[in-house]
């Protein structure tokens, strides 16, 4: 099945039944996947910005949450999604212009654009404010990319940026 009308999703996460994606500027929005001959949208939700990226970790939902008008102001916005409405439950702040979100053994990552720089940053979920970021050098893309993908694997975070896959070690910040 598909959905002709879902406009841009940056990203997806599947829980059990339900699919839910980020989409931009009109937050997350919920799909009942259980027959996938009939996939319906049964929710949508608010976020504090655009959308543009997801990760199901420690039971709740990380929405990297990218604010177009101040990206200083922009956040990992945490969503339980055993409740009614998928309520927000906290933040972490991660300025910059967010991009994607993963998570690998415990650790949070953050694609991000800041102060013209790509950059991944790691976020320890137990010290959000402890984070560090490992820019990309830009002689490793002709341009800024306006969205990405990112999954970390094994200390390695593999990103799309244009037409490329960058593999960067996030333990050294090679």
């Amino acid at each position: 099945g598909h959905l002709a009308t879902i406009g841009t999703a940056y990203d997806v996460c599947i829980l059990d039944d339900m699919a839910v994606a980020a989409a931009g500027d009109r937050g997350l929005q919920v799909f009942d996947i259980n027959d996938v001959s009939h996939v319906f949208q049964v929710d949508d939700v608010a976020t504090f910005g655009e959308a543009r990226g997801i990760a199901f970790f420690r039971g709740l939902l990380h929405v990297a949450v990218s604010n177009k008008l101040n990206p200083e102001d922009s956040l990992i916005q945490m969503i339980d999604p055993t409740t009614t409405r998928l309520s927000t439950i906290g933040q972490i702040r991660v300025p910059g212009a967010l991009l994607s979100i993963a998570e690998s053994n415990g650790t949070l990552y953050v694609a991000r654009i800041r102060n013209g720089d790509l950059q991944i940053v790691t976020i320890d979920p137990l010290n959000p404010t402890a984070q560090t970021a490992c820019t990309i050098a830009a002689t490793n893309f002709s341009e800024l990319p306006t969205h990405a993908t990112l999954v970390v694997k094994g200390g390695l975070a593999y990103m799309n940026v244009g037409k490329r896959v960058m593999v960067v070690d996030v333990v050294s910040g090679d």
